[in-house]
């Protein structure tokens, strides 16, 4: 039984770690807290909703158009609302990624309703019998699409030119500068590609969870405790911090209630920050 919520934790946490990546991405270039992270993995799940519903195609094959074209939605947004600040003043950025958080759930209210909706596919409660164990179909789908986008993210972040000019940004902005790269520029990348993760990962969770204008808001503090835990910043920290919290909110289920897990992993979230300050595991590296 203890190994069926250790798999169970492993699953899930591999599809929070889509999400928490796309978070510290944007703080470890940005130096921005996105609080809107969570309305773009819902704007995911709500393209994965309408191209099962009305377009009639598998959420899976979604994914890849929504991520791309939230992506491109995020560029709008960082280089016409975020990047118009004044650098450093974080408080602002803070209060703009707030209300644009609220836009958007007023938004999907207003479109769409409160009703939750449930994308039904054959695979959504299927249950994989492997020896003793019982693995969640849908949840292993998702995992493994977390971890082929991730390895995709890997790759581009260190073998193409802008992935290493947006390391060089997230090191030393000024250095970059000097180098002639346009960090104005790579900002506005880092954010597109930070919540194009979020709606990606979207597409992927709503196989399996509901789909309502406010669901971003049972996501978006699992996703920063997932940051905090692997170090702010650091993108190979929030993924392990994700996996943490998705193994610790698995294996708490067989002692407290549902509704309490969640209650769980922010009450070992404060232990280890009065612990460790710098995170569970204090990744230097950022990106």
């Amino acid at each position: 039984m203890g190994l069926q919520y250790l798999v169970d934790g492993l699953l899930l946490g591999g599809v929070y770690a889509l999400l928490a990546a796309g978070l510290a991405m944007i703080f470890g270039i940005m130096r921005v807290i996105n609080f809107a992270q969570g309305e773009f993995m819902m704007l995911g799940m709500y393209a994965a909703y309408f191209g099962y519903t009305v377009l009639g195609l598998d959420p899976y094959l979604v994914a890849l158009p929504a991520g791309l074209m939230i992506l491109a939605l995020g560029i709008v947004v960082a280089t016409g609302l975020i990047e118009r600040i004044p650098r450093g003043d974080q408080d602002a950025q803070l209060l703009l990624t707030l209300g644009l958080s609220l836009v958007l759930q007023n938004l999907a209210i207003a479109i769409f309703g409160v009703t939750p909706h449930a994308l039904l596919r054959p695979y959504s409660n299927t249950l994989i019998a492997v020896g003793p164990l019982f693995v969640h179909e849908s949840w292993l789908f998702a995992c493994v699409a977390s971890l082929v986008v991730m390895l995709g993210l890997y790759l581009f972040l260190s073998r193409t030119w802008t992935g290493r000019a947006l390391r060089a940004t997230a090191d030393d902005a000024s250095a970059a500068t000097y180098v002639g790269i346009s960090v104005r520029r790579m900002h506005s990348i880092a954010f597109g590609i930070g919540v194009g993760l979020a709606g990606l990962a979207g597409t992927l969770i709503a196989t399996f969870h509901a789909v309502l204008p406010t669901v971003g808001q049972d996501f978006v503090l699992i996703m920063f405790v997932a940051v905090v835990l692997g170090g702010l910043g650091s993108i190979p920290g929030a993924v392990l911090g994700a996996i943490f919290v998705g193994v610790v909110q698995s294996v708490s289920a067989a002692f407290v209630p549902l509704q309490l897990q969640n209650a769980v992993v922010f009450l070992l979230f404060v232990v280890v920050l009065l612990v460790r300050p710098r995170g569970l595991f204090g990744l230097r590296v950022r990106v």
